[in-house]
């Protein structure tokens, strides 16, 4: 056996090149035997996205829900207000928060100046995913003007 103390530089770069392959090796190796997957639902509208498959779900999928509000009514702009507190994360009880003040429905966002062209986004970007799903033949104009 050779005391690494008793090695060249050149034999001792020898063998750390060796261990780091080998440590390259093991690692593909290992990522490929152990490699795992999360399948997570996107938001069309702003990217967000949350894991399919959770223990935290209802059967452990989660599932959209029905529509609780006429969608004409649904409020696409809150307003909070914003309280002080003790900081993120540090939660006192009844101290701090975001509470609703109040909200804004389509109809109301699209005739104020300052959210109207939030408004037209949205607008905009739903009919983009409308027209992306009757070109694959998943919805049918019928299905919209009923």
């Amino acid at each position: 056996m050779v005391s690494i103390a008793a090695m060249d530089s050149h034999g001792l770069h020898e063998i750390l090149v060796f261990i780091n392959w080998f440590n390259y090796i093991i690692l593909i190796w290992s990522y490929r035997v152990y490699r795992l997957e999360v399948s997570y639902l996107r938001c069309c509208f702003c990217g967000n996205s949350k894991p399919i498959h959770s223990s935290k779900y209802d059967g452990g999928v989660f599932r959209l829900g029905a529509l609780t509000v006429d969608p004409s009514e649904y409020p696409l702009v809150q307003i909070r207000e914003i309280q002080p507190g003790p900081g993120r994360g540090h939660k006192g009880k009844g101290q701090g928060g975001w509470p609703v003040m109040g909200n804004l429905s389509i109809v109301e966002v699209l005739g104020d100046p300052e959210y109207a062209d939030l408004g037209l986004q949205v607008k905009d970007r739903l009919i983009a995913i409308v027209q992306s799903y009757m070109r694959a033949g998943i919805i049918s104009l019928e299905e919209i003007t009923d």
